[in-house]
């Protein structure tokens, strides 16, 4: 009996399946059509940057990345949930400006940043700022922290570098001042400046915080190295390495930060090479498509430094942003 029911009980909702298919207008299936190929449109978008990104994979979650797009994309078009995107959508742009604040040098406290936000907004006072003389106030102290951490991380630097080389006697010095460790010779000839060698590569700061990580082999054309602002310096440890070898070199935060724009200034870097063999790929980058060069997609997204002062848009784009969230509901409610 309860067998029966079970079959019953299926029938009715494959019966109810097929009959919701087939009672769609053919504008519905239109409209369906449409969020199929959108959705595979963004999907292949998303696809092409981790085909064409080396390393994106490692970096980012795609669980989470579908987690926050589906938050939003599932909202309806209810004022709270308007309200809300707008609100997502200031923070983001905050958060970004935050962390690239903090990538600096300059951690901001965001309990102190959301108490002066909520005491501006719950204010009933008319607005009675001048918006030019703050973002001058803000821009000089941007620039007395940024000077400060300046001196602060080529201390720190300066040190690490003098305790590596008491304790490891394998590390040699350049000219430059950068040291470097043979960690494995390799074997065959040298490259040279006609060489386009596939390389791994690891990119940290001091402390070990990883900037850049190239686990899979990518092509790098000798002859173009000095034009690059972080291998400029390494062009002449690479070059004498050979198929297989490992180095690790160690830059001082002089010799690199003034190039490692948005990165905290003066920073010391160590950078792992590991040179797999001559490069099969034709294909040879620009200079500025390098592993770790100002312009390197997997890098984190650089934060250009305090800008001239300007005055500040965003108020504007605030009001924007509510005139459009209020017509969209005056259109809704038929108003």
């Amino acid at each position: 009996m309860k067998k029966f029911l079970f079959l019953v009980m299926a029938a009715l909702i494959l019966g109810s399946t097929i009959t919701g298919c087939k009672g769609k207008s053919q504008a519905d299936k239109i409209n369906d059509s449409i969020a199929q190929l959108m959705g595979k449109m963004e999907g292949a978008d998303l696809k092409a940057q981790f085909q064409n990104i080396p390393d994106l994979d490692e970096q980012l979650d795609k669980d989470q990345y579908l987690k926050g797009m589906m938050s939003v994309i599932k909202m309806d078009t209810t004022k709270s949930s308007k309200s809300y995107i707008l609100g997502l959508q200031q923070g983001l742009r905050v958060y970004q400006e935050l962390a690239q604040l903090e990538v600096q040098g300059i951690n901001v406290d965001r309990r102190l940043f959301l108490n002066e936000f909520k005491k501006m907004l719950d204010d009933k006072k008319p607005i009675d700022i001048n918006m030019t003389e703050m973002q001058t106030k803000l821009y000089d102290l941007q620039t007395k922290s940024l000077n400060i951490k300046a001196q602060e991380n080529l201390a720190a630097g300066k040190k690490y570098i003098d305790e590596l080389m008491k304790k490891d006697n394998g590390y040699k010095k350049t000219n430059s001042g950068i040291i470097y460790k043979i960690v494995e010779q390799g074997s065959g000839e040298s490259f040279n400046d006609a060489s386009v060698v596939d390389i791994k590569l690891l990119l940290k700061d001091m402390n070990g915080n990883v900037y850049q990580n190239i686990s899979k082999p990518r092509s790098l054309p000798l002859a173009g190295m000095k034009q690059d602002p972080i291998f400029a310096n390494l062009y002449d440890i690479v070059k004498g390495m050979k198929p297989g070898a490992k180095v690790i070199a160690v830059i001082p935060g002089d010799q690199s930060s003034s190039e490692m724009r948005g990165l905290s200034p003066n920073l010391t870097f160590v950078v792992e090479i590991t040179t797999v063999g001559l490069s099969k790929n034709e294909e040879r980058p620009a200079p500025s498509q390098y592993p770790g060069g100002r312009n390197a997609q997997s890098a984190p997204q650089p934060a250009p430094q305090p800008a001239a002062p300007q005055p500040a848009p965003k108020q504007d784009k605030q009001q924007q942003n509510l005139q459009s969230n209020k017509q969209a509901n005056n259109q809704q409610t038929g108003k």
